[in-house]
């Protein structure tokens, strides 16, 4: 006869990011659409809340997202359906909960274009 123990190991501490959207090295530009997901673990159940400082200031804002639990992992979501210029900057995630916290910011440019400027020299005589 052969009996199978099976156990479940609950993890409790602060929260661990276990991926996200690599935005880091894309240059988005005005009307795309950005969808910015953080895959997270977390016991006990962790605070979420993003924040946005703008690219041409130093204040920051609290942006809506969306949490959702599935099984044992976590995700939360940002999304921008149409970019605007104000939206470039830098999204932080703060995960929080009575053991701990995590933070991670993510950020989020324009691709702008260069345009070199020549000087013209006039001669008058």
């Amino acid at each position: 006869m052969c009996i199978r123990d099976s156990f479940t190991f609950l993890y409790a501490g602060s929260p661990v990011i276990v991926g996200f959207t690599n935005v880091s090295e894309m240059g988005f530009r005005e009307g795309d659409h950005l969808n910015l997901t953080v895959v997270f673990m977390v016991n006990p159940i962790a605070e979420v809340s993003w924040t946005f400082t703008s690219w041409n200031t130093n204040r920051s804002r609290d942006v809506q997202s969306y949490t959702v639990q599935n099984q044992k992992e976590f995700n939360t979501t940002i999304v921008i359906t149409s970019l605007d210029k104000s939206d470039f900057g830098i999204f932080s995630l703060q995960l929080r909960n009575k053991i701990g916290s995590t933070r991670m910011g993510f950020k989020i440019q324009g691709n702008f274009r260069l345009f070199r400027i020549h000087s013209i020299k006039s001669n008058s005589l």
